[in-house]
This record gives structure tokens, C-alpha cells and sequence, in this order.
């Protein structure tokens, strides 16, 4: 009896361990791209030599970069095809690659997985570049000014 159940339990746990390397093999790292404060996507794959949080970490430096650039617009976001990635640029600067196990972890086909990243980087862009625009800052000046005049009257 005890030797059956022992003979059970043993198969249970080698069952149990053979399931959770499957299942960790086939889980994935994925990593949030975010830039100044707002997630854009993720990606949860590698390419050549880079991890996916160092592909996250160099889209950031490479919009920092090419957003220091005054001659850089925003309406220059492009993609561009090479054999096997997809490049979102900015200007002439490549500042994301899509590949193709980001497409099939999207569901997606690549070349359309890179037009709604481009999509999504533009309208943060957009965002961000309307944030900072000196028009907002006259429109915060002339609420310091009014604040400033009611106070000043109120006392």
C-alpha cells in the first residue's frame, strides 16, 4: 500500500516538475516601454545581443537623442523594412526595430506592429510637444498675473 501511494506521489512530483520547466520556458520577460511617464507598449523578445530591457532602455536613449536635435520634427516619423526587422525612425535616426518574434507575440504581422507603435509614438510626441510649448507657458504666466491682481485686490 505504502509503497504504491510513494510510487504515486514520486510520479506526481516528477509530473509537476517536468509541467513547470514547460511552462517556464514558455513564459517570457516582458518589458513595459515607457517615456517620459507614459507606457507606449511592450515587447517581451530580445534582438541579436540585446535583452528586452536593454532594447527598452536604448529606445529611450535614442528618442532622447534624437529629440535634442532642433531640426528634428515631429511629422518625420517614419518606418523603414530590411529584411528581417522593421525600423521606426525619427528623421534619419533609428529609434525602435520591430522584429519578428515581436509580431508573433503581438499576433501580428510585422510591418503592421510597427505601424501602430509609430502611431502610439506619435501621439505621445504630439502630447508631449504640446505640453511644452511656449503657448502654455503664456497661459501659465497669465494665471500667476490674475491670481497675483486678486489676491493683491483682496486684502
Amino acid at each position: 500500500m505504502f509503497k504504491s501511494l510513494g510510487r504515486v506521489l514520486f510520479f506526481c512530483l516528477i509530473s509537476l516538475l517536468f509541467c513547470w520547466r514547460i511552462y517556464a520556458q514558455n513564459s517570457q520577460h516582458v518589458v513595459s516601454i515607457s517615456y517620459r511617464g507614459d507606457t507606449l507598449f511592450a515587447i517581451s523578445n530580445g534582438i541579436d545581443a540585446l535583452s528586452a530591457d536593454e532594447r527598452a532602455e536604448q529606445f529611450v536613449q535614442n528618442m532622447d537623442k534624437a529629440l535634442k536635435n532642433p531640426f528634428v520634427k515631429i511629422d518625420t516619423l517614419s518606418i523603414k523594412d530590411k529584411s528581417d526587422r522593421t525600423g521606426i525612425f525619427l528623421g534619419d535616426k533609428a529609434i525602435f526595430w520591430v522584429t519578428e518574434e515581436d509580431a508573433k507575440a503581438a499576433q501580428k504581422n510585422r510591418r503592421a506592429l510597427a505601424l501602430e507603435w509609430e502611431k502610439i509614438i506619435e501621439k505621445h510626441l504630439f502630447k508631449q510637444n504640446s505640453l511644452d510649448s511656449p503657448h502654455n507657458y503664456w497661459y501659465d504666466i497669465f494665471y500667476i498675473l490674475v491670481v497675483t491682481i486678486v489676491l493683491f485686490f483682496s486684502m
